[in-house]
């Protein structure tokens, strides 16, 4: 298969040529012989085409197929969309060309932001040069979004393979004491009502669950990447970490007292829903005399962090709603499911008295949104809303003890 009948590839042919070449330049060639099975589990993350080579595969109806190369059908995805395969056999020596997904739908929206989101985006006279440097660095790359936390990477993985043990767990984390330390802090908190003591990092993930450590060391990991040497910098990382703080604090808080979300995960989508905001500080510092223009600098980073922030999810490869979170954060008025999720307790832990304050621009009041509306859906009782964020506001300082340790 030439360079150009790559390009015909469905669906990378949607990039543009510079956006191609900086996919193809990161793709891999990979050969298998034959009595290999390719699964669609283990590919997930990938693009997988076939380019040289004969395989069989089984439809739906219990058939099996045997395709060559030239295929018209290998133009899409071995594996995925709607008629991608479940597992693939190779009959003879083949190749294969790999994509990664997340640097795909990353050159994908970066595109899509330039004649979409820049148009949507206000700005004043004062804020204007600002804001066009950060979005050009944006845009062309030189905005460096932050690599996940090798701890976190190592766990998160692991947490996905199957065959993982509670004991595999236990080892990765127990090689990074401080993490090890705050989830055993964790682990032995009021919040965890535990009544006998948590001694070893194998009894956390015993606990706690597979899911939900993993959760947790991607929570203690995120700590570390507020952190900056950086005068103005640091001002700024803590007034937005602070606030993160308080906000995963209160939808862990309102998420256990509604028993209808998991509180790790609440917890979790509180902390992110800001975390655009590093990669845009982080450049802003190197704009000359940014001290002198740091409430510019602010409002900028505020009309970005969710375009940077869902870049960011997305190359991580976290779940979509985490992803939806940091899109919506301050979407008050978001009403796109019946069913309250993870993005109404953020709009909801913004919107109630002790974290509003903190809130720029006009903001509805927390009885008018449709995400305080749903929380309110399960209970006859008008003063419901009031006494579960009075309660959630007594174990805020539990919870932020804990993220701010």
């Amino acid at each position: 298969m030439s360079r150009n009948d790559l390009k015909q590839l469905v669906p990378v042919n949607e990039l543009n040529s510079h956006q191609w070449n900086e996919l193809n330049n990161s793709s891999q060639i990979k050969n298998f012989s034959t009595g290999t099975v390719l699964y669609k589990n283990e590919y997930r993350n990938w693009f997988v085409y076939l380019l040289d080579g004969e395989i069989s595969v089984i439809n739906k109806q219990g058939h099996q197929h045997f395709l060559l190369s030239d295929n018209e059908r290998f133009k899409t995805p071995l594996f995925g969309g709607h008629i991608g395969f479940d597992e693939v056999t190779i009959n003879s020596n083949v190749e294969v060309i790999l994509y990664d997904r997340n640097s795909y739908e990353l050159l994908k929206r970066s595109g899509e932001l330039e004649s979409e989101e820049l148009e949507s985006i206000s700005v004043d006279a004062v804020e204007s040069e600002i804001f066009e440097k950060i979005f050009s660095a944006y845009s062309s790359g030189e905005i460096e979004l932050p690599s996940l936390p090798d701890i976190a990477i190592k766990v998160h993985k692991a947490v996905e393979n199957e065959h993982v043990t509670i004991e595999d767990i236990a080892h990765i984390i127990e090689a990074d004491p401080a993490i090890a330390a705050q989830l055993l802090k964790l682990a032995n908190s009021p919040l965890n009502r535990t009544i006998n003591p948590i001694l070893s990092i194998h009894e956390v993930v015993m606990r706690l669950g597979m899911g939900t450590t993993r959760d947790y060391v991607l929570m203690f990991s995120i700590q570390n990447l507020f952190k900056t040497s950086s005068p103005l910098l640091k001002k700024l990382m803590k007034k937005f970490y602070i606030h993160s703080v308080q906000v995963a604090a209160m939808c862990m808080s309102i998420s256990r007292l509604q028993n209808r979300l998991k509180p790790e995960s609440a917890l979790l989508a509180g902390l992110l829903h800001d975390i655009g905001v590093i990669p845009i500080l982080t450049y802003a510092d190197k704009i000359s005399s940014a001290s002198d223009v740091e409430k510019e600098i602010v409002s900028v980073v505020e009309k970005l962090k969710p375009l940077v922030g869902s870049m960011m999810l997305k190359q991580w490869g976290l779940d979509d709603l985490f992803v939806c979170v940091v899109e919506n954060a301050e979407n008050w008025f978001r009403d796109d499911s019946e069913e309250l999720d993870y993005g109404d307790l953020v709009v909801i832990a913004q919107l109630q008295k002790y974290i509003r304050p903190q809130i720029e621009g006009d903001i509805p009041e927390l009885e008018s949104v449709p995400a305080f509306k749903k929380m309110m859906i399960v209970s006859n009782d008008p003063e419901c809303g009031d006494k579960i964020l009075q309660i959630a506001h007594e174990e805020l300082q539990e919870v932020m003890s804990l993220l701010s340790g």
